[in-house]
């Protein structure tokens, strides 16, 4: 499937992770992660008609194709139906390395750049990026909606994530959460 790209603004706490640990129990209560299911009949068709056409010999492709999806099906049957995960742990486990393509794969703050955790961008770092240490929300808003350049160097990793206080004037107001996970 690949990495996916995730955001979100929350109102601002003190307690960084307090704030994490909150978004992740939202995220998780509204469900909106990504589950790894089984492709639907249509997408099968979609794929099989696709790699027929390339082809030289596309029904004799499509009669090949039908038998390994036979196959297949027949390795998966006795699979037991997955239940819905009732905790962030449970999902997290029945998503393993696949993740679950939101905040949920980060588990905590950390100071330096880690698997499933979000740091803090640098005070350089949010000057060069928005000429002051003080973003407001719609300059953080614009930032994250541009494409960085091919040759930046990246804020962070696969499986990590950054994270900016907003403010209204000199008041923390928001704390904004960006990063890339899943397979």
């Amino acid at each position: 499937m690949g990495a996916t790209g995730w955001s979100y603004f929350v109102p601002y706490q003190e307690d960084i992770d307090r704030a994490l640990q909150d978004l992740r129990d939202q995220v998780f209560k509204a469900r909106e992660y990504q589950l790894q299911n089984e492709p639907t009949a249509e997408e099968l068709e979609t794929a099989k008609s696709y790699l027929a056409s390339l082809s030289l010999d596309p029904e004799k492709t499509r009669k090949e194709l039908d038998s390994l999806l036979a196959l297949s099906e027949a390795f998966t049957r006795p699979r037991k139906t997955t239940r819905a995960p009732t905790t962030i742990k449970q999902l997290l486990k029945q998503c393993a390395e696949e993740g679950t393509h939101s905040i949920l794969d980060i588990e905590r703050v950390s100071s330096t750049p880690a698997f499933a955790t979000v740091t803090p961008l640098s005070r350089d770092q949010l000057l060069t990026i928005f000429n002051t240490d003080h973003p407001t929300h719609a300059m953080v808003e614009s930032w994250s909606d541009c494409i960085a350049p091919i040759d930046s160097t990246p804020l962070y990793g696969h499986w990590q994530g950054i994270y900016i206080i907003v403010y209204e004037g000199d008041q923390p107001a928001e704390i904004y959460f960006e990063g890339s996970s899943g397979d």
